[in-house]
């Protein structure tokens, strides 16, 4: 692999001896995980050090096995919604602290290295997938989901940990204000309501409110509501400023709010909006779990997104 931070696939590695299945059953380690972790030879490489050293902790790896198990929570769970990235560019000293707490300058460095951060995570857990199957004499087949997920994460980890960050955004935050009032809520600070609360939206999501109100002039009523977990099929951008997503349904939930629960199945698509300024991050496979709320013009929008999980985390 040698010190690049870019994998290569392993489609070009051959198939390995008859050896244990990944039925569920633990391995019968032929390598402790102490041998895999020191065959590793990253001793110079600070962001590999990183992201292993957070991996054994988290899942409190002790054997080859624990590791095999764990790689695709790590790469699709932890990092997306845990990953503290102040914290990792303290650790591998990548920017000072002046820096770290200026905002232009976090932001600029955010926008520069995240990225290839992140994929530096999906290469170090293919250097230990790869480096377990050898030494347990795996079929490809045994382990071709691991090394799927590994390969995916080079571009679905960024995105989901952007996304995670980002959404719901501008036109979910919208229209959830027009639709649904917290007993809490301050009317002085709705948009819908004052020119203040409009001013407050603009400064946070950075999209003029009369663009908004341009997006949203043929929403409806609410006509029903859901919960579940949806699967990004594909999404257009139709004007400047708007995107359509396809999703598709992974997993129903159940329904606790006023509005009548829509009849949905696993399988069955739906239509949500988001403001283009999150398209770029949008993958097919990405997974959104949230509450949903669908209007009478058949489009839907959520006031909060629990988790984005790529699907093969899921």
């Amino acid at each position: 692999f040698g010190s690049s931070c870019t994998p290569s696939l392993f489609t070009c590695c051959p198939a390995m001896a008859p050896g244990e299945s990944s039925d569920g059953e633990p391995l019968d380690e032929v390598a402790s995980w102490e041998e895999i972790r020191n065959g590793l030879r990253i001793e110079d490489q600070l962001r590999m050090k990183h992201f292993l050293k957070t991996f054994e902790e988290v899942y409190e790896i002790q054997s080859s096995s624990q590791a095999f198990i764990h790689v695709k929570d790590f790469l699709g769970v932890y990092l997306v919604r845990n990953f503290d990235y102040k914290d990792f560019c303290r650790s591998i000293h990548s920017v000072d602290e002046a820096k770290l707490e200026d905002i232009d300058s976090w932001v600029s460095h955010m926008s520069a290295h995240l990225d290839d951060d992140l994929r530096c995570a999906a290469s170090i857990m293919l250097r230990v997938v790869v480096s377990i199957a050898r030494a347990n004499r795996l079929e490809m087949s045994d382990w071709a989901d691991v090394n799927e997920a590994c390969s995916s994460a080079l571009s679905m980890l960024p995105s989901c940990y952007r996304l995670h960050r980002a959404l719901p955004g501008a036109l979910n935050h919208a229209r959830a204000a027009r639709h649904i009032h917290a007993p809490d809520e301050d009317p002085n600070l709705n948009p819908w309501m004052t020119e203040e609360g409009q001013q407050r939206f603009e400064n946070r999501f950075g999209i003029e409110w009369a663009q908004v109100k341009a997006f949203t002039s043929d929403d409806a009523k609410i006509r029903n509501c859901f919960s579940g977990a949806f699967r990004l099929s594909n999404f257009q951008k139709v004007e400047d400023g708007l995107a359509i997503l396809s999703l598709e349904a992974v997993r129903v939930g159940e329904v606790h709010d006023a509005f009548p629960a829509k009849d949905l199945h696993v399988g069955d698509t739906i239509i949500w909006e988001v403001d283009d300024l999150l398209s770029e991050w949008l993958l097919p496979g990405v997974v959104f779990d949230a509450d949903w709320y669908e209007l009478e013009n058949d489009v839907c929008f959520t006031p909060t997104v629990r988790s984005i999980t790529p699907c093969w985390a899921v």
